[in-house]
């Protein structure tokens, strides 16, 4: 009885006619051109800058919540009331001229100027 062979038949020397051989395929390797090594670094370096830059934002922005907290008096102005015996009597023994231009950016003043009644507020 004749068996059956299964695989390629192969004689002494070589392979029988018709036969192909093939290498075993070996994985491909990624190959970064210079161009691909410059854009990678870019989008390194923008993805860098983009993190510390969202960090800065969500920084402030526990900032001004703390300074949104600031208290205020309300103070009437009075006869004979200025702005510098205003700061004055707010914070004795300081220079007032700070306190003075603080009042003005705080109420919108538009110069030292005040009139009795008029209602003020005043950092503390």
């Amino acid at each position: 009885m004749a068996t059956a062979l299964a695989g390629p038949v192969v004689s002494g020397s070589g392979y029988e006619f018709g036969m192909t051989t093939t290498r075993p395929s070996t994985p491909a390797r990624a190959r970064l051109t210079r161009r691909g090594r410059i854009l990678l670094l870019a989008a390194l370096v923008a993805i860098t800058f983009a993190v510390f830059s969202l960090g800065r934002v969500s920084g402030n922005a526990d900032n001004t919540g703390a300074s949104t907290t600031t208290s205020y008096v309300k103070v009437v102005v009075a006869p004979g009331d200025t702005l510098w015996s205003i700061a004055r009597a707010a914070h004795p023994g300081q220079d007032p001229r700070n306190y003075v231009q603080r009042i003005v950016d705080l109420n919108s003043l538009s110069s030292s100027d005040v009139r009795v009644g008029q209602v003020l507020s005043l950092p503390k």
